[in-house]
């Protein structure tokens, strides 16, 4: 679906702008979260989705960023979770609210259960597998059999286990769909040192296989850099305000920063361009005032002898080239120049 997408509407990045969980729970944050991600130019938004309690246990301890980010202490990351939980109706309702906006509704299944809902009532276009599942052979394997794209995660993982993920995904996948991996930093924000770039030029090579980054740094430099080194995909979270409450919302980018971030990727294969060398059409029309052309050092009468006195490069260049400057001296020239004045072959006697 991807790559069909990306060729039927002439792009080389498919943009993910991931809401996650940056509406708070709350169905009217999600609708405004669509228009936001339409509004910027994305390709897809992007949800997660779970049931009660199949993804966080009640053991479960809050990692740094949602102790800093979160305001309610007392709340355990249980509860946090079933805060920042939709219901699947409400996932059938953005879904065609996505539908009408004419932008592609993606949402990760966090479980068995919502992997079913995803792929069977939500009929979602690709499977985005979340870092969390790198390990998880069983889900992984069904995930495959869905007849979907994938896209995988890879934060937390070593490139023995992205290895291992990759052939339980590639036994099961359609020879249709396409698996994608993405490289991916699970700390949020993530320090720009710990991005790793190069980890998903070497998953390119080593599986074959297309790939993109799950930005979780602040700023744009890290998903320009992974462009220009042939990522097709990129992710980014982004939120409707920075200062809401909840775990996200701090390290996403907000409206006007979620626009500016898409323009600048959509501006790499321009900036790009192609392997050939040769000037661009407004080099050529300024070609003529910045290049050097041979012109008169003095004035010259006509039917003088030309030597190497007579004789200097500047601008502009109107026909002869410095490098041809050596040619015309003992010729006679047919006309009479000023100092300065470029010289044509036509003053020029054979």
């Amino acid at each position: 679906m991807i790559k069909k997408y990306l060729k039927k509407n002439k792009k080389n990045v498919f943009i993910i702008a991931e809401a996650g969980v940056n509406h708070n729970g709350k169905i009217n944050n999600a609708f405004k979260l669509i228009d936001l991600a339409k509004k910027a130019g994305a390709d897809a938004v992007k949800f997660q989705t779970w049931k009660r309690g199949e993804i966080t246990g009640k053991f479960t301890d809050k990692v740094d960023y949602i102790k800093k980010n979160y305001k309610d202490k007392k709340k355990s990351r249980y509860d946090l979770s079933e805060k920042l939980r939709l219901e699947y109706n409400d996932f059938i309702k953005l879904k065609k609210y996505a539908e009408t906006k004419n932008i592609i509704f993606l949402t990760t299944p966090d479980g068995f259960d919502s992997l079913n809902f995803c792929v069977n009532e939500l009929d979602i276009d690709a499977i985005k597998i979340g870092s969390s599942e790198l390990n998880n052979y069983d889900f992984l394997s069904k995930v495959a059999e869905c007849g979907k794209d994938v896209i995988l995660s890879t934060g937390m993982g070593n490139l023995s286990e992205v290895s291992i993920a990759v052939n339980c995904i590639k036994k099961k996948i359609n020879k249709k769909n396409d698996l994608f991996i993405l490289q991916c930093t699970s700390e949020y924000p993530a320090p720009l040192s710990s991005i790793n770039l190069k980890a998903m030029i070497k998953m390119r090579e080593k599986f074959n296989l297309e790939v993109g980054l799950s930005d979780h740094s602040n700023g744009f430099n890290a998903s320009i850099i992974a462009c220009a080194n042939k990522a097709i995909i990129i992710e980014k979270h982004f939120t409707l305000n920075k200062m809401m409450n909840g775990p996200d919302h701090k390290t996403s980018l907000d409206p006007n920063e979620l626009k500016i971030f898409i323009n600048n990727i959509r501006d790499i294969p321009v900036i790009m361009g192609s392997e050939i060398k040769k000037p661009s059409l407004n080099e050529l029309r300024n070609l003529e005032n910045i290049r050097r052309g041979v012109v008169a050092k003095i004035k010259i009468k006509k039917g003088t002898i030309l030597n190497e006195s007579m004789l200097t490069c500047k601008r502009p260049f109107i026909e002869i080239e410095p490098a041809s400057m050596p040619k015309l001296y003992g010729k006679k020239i047919l006309v009479n120049v000023l100092e300065d004045q470029p010289l044509k072959w036509d003053y020029i006697s054979d």
